[in-house]
């Protein structure tokens, strides 16, 4: 956490929030700020957008919630936004990418 920390950049800050939250890089990729609830610090991810098809609360760690502090501003619709544009999620390899610099995931 202390290596990927010193990365900059969106696809570091999803792998970090991955991490802090144990979601499914999808539900990461695609969350957007209407799910967000920083007064509650809660993060609630539709049933369409999880596999099991059931709404899910999570809840934030003050980390969490620094990371979701520091995306504000980047893009109106998705918390991390690909580098390509406004209107598009990050892309499904950009956390794989980031572990790769950091020597952490072999490549096939």
């Amino acid at each position: 956490m202390t290596r990927l920390r010193a990365v900059l950049g969106t696809r570091a800050r999803a792998l970090e929030f991955a991490l802090l939250t144990a979601a499914r890089t999808a539900e990461i990729r695609g969350a957007r700020w209407c799910e967000i609830d920083f007064e509650s610090k809660t993060w609630t991810v539709p049933a369409e957008r999880m596999k099991a098809r059931e709404v899910h609360a999570v809840h934030l760690s003050d980390r969490a919630i620094e990371i979701l502090e520091t995306q504000c501003g980047i893009s109106t619709k998705y918390v991390f936004p690909s580098v390509r544009g406004e209107g598009a999620p990050l892309s499904n390899m950009a956390m794989l990418g980031c572990l790769r610099r950091l020597g952490l995931a072999a490549l096939n």
